[in-house]
């Protein structure tokens, strides 16, 4: 076997070790961060402002130097949400007991859709033979998704004159971030990002 046969069979048998080591230790400190505050969001919100979603990333372990991990680039278009406010009979809740069809106040909701791609930049082994094939050299990879919005996020007495938040200039939030690795087989593997949205409350 030649010196650059053995440096690429070398670093495909380290970033294995490095797959399975990362599998043992879980997510990075980041990532176990954004869950456990989206799971304390969820978890206090009276309404539905979180979304989820994912797209898959495939790569040839055999060109690639060192996998992804923790958060990654993520873009998202938020031009296409509206908001509706839509009258509604609720419940209203008192000391003796809960009075049913009781009240009518607005329901806020946000709908349309969110286009985002996600992107992560990793060495790899894509040199067009420079360097003796062995030139690692950065290269970005890529998916895209919609997530499809038709979430309530609060409700507002029907006086107030604009209860709609501003999806723009920073009120919505996306993140992205490695959430598995599957190798199928020396030549493939499938890199799956979460995504995650926090769309903004009534006071936006």
């Amino acid at each position: 076997m030649s010196e650059r046969e053995l440096t690429r069979e070398k670093a495909f048998a380290n970033l294995q070790r490095s797959l399975e080591q990362r599998r043992k230790r879980g997510y990075p400190a980041e990532v176990q961060e954004l869950l456990q505050k989206v799971e304390l969001q969820q978890q206090s919100a009276q309404c539905d402002p979180i979304l989820f979603d994912c797209c898959t990333v495939t790569l040839s372990p055999q060109s690639i130097f060192r996998f992804p991990q923790g958060l990654v680039n993520i873009g998202a278009d938020f031009f296409f949400l509206d908001c509706c406010v839509t009258p509604v009979t609720v419940d209203a809740a008192t000391p003796c007991g809960t009075i049913s069809n009781a009240a009518t106040v607005n329901e806020v909701k946000a709908i349309g859709h969110i286009n985002y791609v996600a992107s992560f930049t990793i060495p790899t082994y894509y040199n067009n033979g420079e360097g003796n094939c062995n030139r690692l050299v950065n290269q970005t990879f890529s998916c895209t998704g919609t997530l499809n919005v038709n979430n309530v996020l609060c409700y507002s007495p029907l006086d107030e004159p604009n209860p709609c938040p501003d999806f723009c200039n920073g009120n919505a939030q996306a993140f992205a971030y490695i959430a598995d690795i599957d190798t199928c087989n020396a030549s493939k593997a499938i890199v799956t990002i979460g995504v995650i949205v926090i769309l903004p409350d009534c006071a936006s």
